[in-house]
């Protein structure tokens, strides 16, 4: 630690220091974009505004995109993929930060499926915030703790996760105040999480497929 600071004295010391200025917080707005060049396969995406990561419904959106989108048992993958075979690749997540956070869904498809695997995704959603399920939100829970204590395991995992706690926070929040913070997320607030964010606008996007096939 020294040697760096000590190295990043001889490297940065003559800057000048300035009061750092604050950004403006990002303002999501939705749009829609699409690039109609065909591919072997179209790829959408579907995004909306999420929780900041030092907002208190947080780890309730986390869960909820975990549970609609995260790993293959999910409601997405099983409905998309592996029930109606609209789609190669789907899943969902949430992306925080200090300002704001997006919740966005991918996925991969035939150009010609492009509209039927959107409206479905929409579909699916939307139900997902009316009947979401005990065992789909402990499911979810799980697969997020095992992430978290797993990318612990190695030293750039280590790193990451101080420097995230120290951005965010402004101190080293332990890894069990994390899981205790995930184990308090009830089914409730989960789907008032999801809710909360399918209640705002969309942001749209493709590339290989028709813009119509957005407007699912």
């Amino acid at each position: 630690h020294d040697m760096l600071v000590d190295l990043a004295g001889v490297r940065f010391g003559d800057l000048r220091h300035a009061e750092a200025a604050l950004p403006e917080p990002a303002q999501f707005v939705g749009g829609l974009s699409a690039d109609p060049r065909r591919f072997e396969q179209a790829h959408l995406a579907l995004g909306f505004a999420a929780p900041r990561a030092l907002a208190a419904d947080y780890f309730a959106a986390r869960l909820f995109a975990e549970a609609v989108g995260g790993g293959m048992s999910s409601r997405l993958f099983q409905s998309v993929r592996e029930e109606r075979g609209l789609a190669y690749s789907i899943y969902a997540a949430v992306q925080a930060f200090d300002d704001a956070g997006l919740f966005y869904i991918y996925l991969a498809t035939e150009r010609r499926e492009a509209a039927a695997a959107m409206a479905l995704v929409r579909e699916e959603l939307a139900r997902a915030v009316r009947d979401l399920q005990p065992a789909e939100l402990e499911r979810a829970r799980a697969l997020v703790k095992a992430g978290l204590l797993m990318s612990l395991e190695s030293t750039e995992g280590q790193a990451s996760y101080v420097a995230r706690q120290l951005a965010l926070y402004g101190r080293l929040v332990a890894p069990a105040e994390v899981v205790a913070e995930i184990d308090a997320v009830t089914l409730d607030a989960a789907r008032a999480a999801g809710a909360g964010m399918l209640a705002g606008p969309s942001a749209r996007a493709s590339v290989g497929a028709a813009e119509k096939a957005l407007a699912a």
